[in-house]
């Protein structure tokens, strides 16, 4: 009796399905709304089914084989207005829409995924900025994570050129997830010397949410969320393809990348590769930075297809850094003027592969994302291998969307993760074997008003097991020098925690050009195995575990000010973090027998406050100006500094753009200025920092020649060779300076090839 209730329940629901699978087309014309004549070149997309086409001469475009159910469709434009529409083909009868695009100078609301849904900037109540592909190549630095770092409130935790972590607002390592595509990142976050095992070539775009994200993406997320989604495929029925070469001077460096993709009616590939190698860095003054080359390589590659019925897609992504590790003496080991790496550097590689599949049936959308990635980590040091480990982790998340209508929609999803740490034969451990158990619920409900008020409230429960079985205990050092008994007993360890989460939030708008966004949100992380367990010398200090650790909970109100009109945008923001049972490694008055000071994991109420204020001005056609300055403090609530808080720093510059009618099509002058206050409120094993100013010099262009576009770019970075160091880098207890003067070189070449 039951087997046959099932199985009619499974037909209906089948039948239900069936009959929502018709196909349907979209159409239309976009014009200019100023002019009302037609715009060639407007790209049309589709997030969720990651389809898109272009229009033609005459501003038609056209979209088949669309599921009879709700979708969001963006238009975008250089020099419009980004157009978002939530569109039903299936219940509104819908096979035309005549967009009409509102020209602007600044652009400011694209459309987001990191919410948990694809909608505008503007219409969330989490704050999120984006970077876009077409200004990766305008930043100065040389890693992704690196390029991010001008976003007001993000900044890096740094040893040298290559081995970095993002900061956001005062939070980092555990306290921020970095997602590929939606898919949590296992790096090893617990330390600053392990960096995030991605790169900047095969993106479209890098999403970066400040503040608590647990909502969505479970424990670590109470920092915030750095999301890296991956390049678009081509539009219908054409074949792309790309070369990117870029030097630079300070390190030596080459980068180089070749992409191409494909995209017919429903079918969609692509595939890209690309290699990186950089020698040690120079400070001001040709100081060399010993050890700081690294060696990239990275193979990304993707298919999909997309049908009435569904959007069904694969990726697949490697990623191998070969890092150099400056440590005290490594400038007696090896010879600058050399990529390669020898001594003293971390091996990585890293491999994911996801699928991410949609089912359309009327009304609901059903979501089952898969991943596996696994992650090798190597330390090689003078004549042997010290570390050699391996992490596998499986994910699941299956979530289901009900839209009531065009104004309310519903999520509801369950996620589970299985995560396994294994060492080799290697004589250090960075961390013991174990495995980790994760299980979620959670609902967001999203309800939009006629009145310009917008608002999302969810709840998420979570739990996670840790296991830890019996086995050799070993130190980790990253200078050669080694405690303890490696014949010593690690003792077992399992523990279960759970959280009740929430979120609450609204955005209102005025009128067409101000918001306001405000939300209220609590967020946790469990405490980490390294957190846990730790017993051994790591860089240049013992690192003791504590195995009573509770979870650290975070409860942060966010409150910002947007206001947005044809030549001018400004944005102001500020929050506040109160966190209970913060994790931080805090110096004793103990020393190992070698000489080593002890430093063990404790937990203390703690908060966090600041803001950050943005604003750009587009003044003439030719000319724009930009302006941002962030804060951040963070203090133990008995007083004390915690550590990794930035400088406070104001951001500036000024761009002049030239239109083009010949084989010089447009060209852009930046000058840009950092300007970092004094860093005096240092944690307890910190110094304070001075101040700093930098400026830096962009050049770009887009060139025609014989019908195919070249896109050629040119930066100084510290023009003025300025000797400073920055108040998160690691290797200011080495008094090494950052990077000095740098020129970047880039050319582009972008092949589209219509069928």
């Amino acid at each position: 009796m039951q087997l046959k209730s099932v199985l009619l329940a499974l037909l209906y629901v089948l039948s239900i399905a069936a009959s929502s699978f018709s196909q349907e087309t979209l159409k239309g014309i976009i014009k200019d709304a100023d002019s009302d004549k037609p715009v060639n070149g407007v790209h049309v997309f589709i997030p969720e089914l990651q389809k898109g086409t272009v229009t033609n001469m005459s501003g038609e475009f056209r979209l088949n084989h669309l599921p009879a159910s709700q979708l969001n469709i963006q238009f975008s434009h250089i020099g419009y207005k980004v157009i978002s529409k939530t569109i039903n083909p299936g219940k509104d009868s819908l096979s035309r829409l005549d967009i009409y695009l509102e020209p602007t100078a600044i652009h400011s609301d694209a459309v987001v995924v990191s919410a948990g849904t694809f909608s505008t900037q503007h219409e969330n109540a989490i704050k999120i900025e984006t970077i876009k592909s077409k200004d990766f190549e305008k930043k100065n630095a040389s890693l992704l994570t690196a390029k991010i770092a001008e976003v007001p409130g993000v900044d890096l935790i740094s040893k040298g050129n290559a081995v970095v972590k993002p900061v956001i607002r005062g939070l980092s390592n555990s306290n921020i997830l970095v997602l590929n595509n939606g898919v949590k990142m296992e790096n090893y976050q617990f330390s600053e010397n392990h960096p995030f095992l991605i790169d900047e070539f095969g993106v479209d775009r890098v999403e970066v949410i400040k503040g608590p994200a647990s909502l969505l993406y479970g424990s670590d997320a109470v920092g915030g969320i750095i999301n890296v989604i991956g390049e678009k495929p081509a539009s219908t029925q054409t074949m792309e393809a790309e070369f990117i070469q870029q030097y630079h001077s300070n390190t030596n460096g080459l980068q180089t990348n070749i992409g191409v993709k494909q995209t017919f009616d429903d079918f969609f590939w692509g595939l890209r590769g690309g290699i990186k190698k950089h020698e040690d860095f120079h400070s001001s003054n040709d100081q060399v930075i010993p050890n700081s080359r690294f060696n990239n390589l990275g193979i990304h590659a993707f298919t999909g297809l997309n049908k009435s019925y569904g959007s069904f897609r694969i990726y697949y992504d490697y990623t191998r850094m070969q890092l150099g590790m400056t440590v005290p003496g490594i400038d007696t080991i090896v010879n600058t003027g050399a990529r390669e790496n020898n001594f003293w550097y971390q091996n990585l590689d890293n491999h994911i592969i996801s699928s991410k599949n949609k089912l359309f049936i009327k009304d609901l959308k059903l979501e089952t994302d898969f991943s596996f990635q696994q992650n090798n980590r190597e330390l090689i040091t003078i004549d042997k291998k010290a570390v050699d480990m391996r992490m596998s982790v499986l994910n699941a998340d299956i979530k289901t969307k009900y839209a009531f209508n065009l104004l309310t929609d519903m999520i509801i999803g369950m996620q589970g993760s299985l995560k396994e740490n294994q060492n080799f034969d290697a004589p250090n451990r960075v961390l013991p074997d174990h495995k980790v158990y994760d299980a979620a619920l959670f609902g967001l409900l999203q309800r939009n008003f006629d009145n310009g008020l917008k608002t999302q409230a969810g709840v998420r429960l979570d739990y996670r097991k840790i296991q830890i079985p019996d086995q050799v205990k070993s130190g980790h050092s990253h200078n050669g020098n080694e405690t303890g008994d490696h014949d010593d007993l690690l003792e077992k360890f399992s523990s279960k925690y759970n959280n009740l989460g929430f979120s609450l939030g609204a955005t209102y708008k005025l009128n067409h050009n101000i918001l306001f966004r405000s939300n209220i949100a609590s967020a946790y992380r469990t405490p980490n195995v390294a957190e846990l367990t730790q017993d051994g010398v790591h860089g240049t200090r013992f690192e003791k575990g504590n195995r009573e650790l509770h979870s650290q909970k975070n409860y942060e109100a966010d409150l910002s000010f947007h206001y947005h009109c044809c030549h001018a945008l400004f944005d102001i923001s500020g929050f506040y973090n109160n966190v209970r049972d913060y994790i931080f490694l805090a110096p004793t008055d103990d020393f190992t027998t070698d000489g080593f000071k002890i430093y063990q994991y404790e937990q203390t109420h703690a908060h966090l406050y600041g803001g950050e204020i943005l604003f750009e001005t587009k003044p003439a056609n030719f000319m724009k100006g930009f302006m941002s300055f962030s804060t951040t403090s963070g203090e133990q609530n008995n007083g004390s500094n915690l550590p990794f808080i930035p400088h406070d720093k104001l951001r500036s510059g000024l761009s002049l753009e030239i239109e083009g009618d010949n084989f010089i099509q447009y060209s852009s002058f930046t000058i840009s200025t950092t300007y970092a206050f004094k860093q005096d409120n240092p944690s307890r094993f910190e110094t304070k920092t001075p101040d700093y100013f930098l400026t830096d010099l962009k050049l770009n262009s887009e060139w025609v020649v014989l019908n195919q576009k070249f896109l050629l770019n040119a930066s100084i970075q510290n023009l003025f060779d300025v000797r400073y160091i920055d108040h998160l880098s690691t290797l200011k207890s080495l008094n090494y300076y950052n990077m000095g003067r740098n020129f970047i070189f880039s050319l582009t070449i972008p092949i589209v090839y219509k069928m």
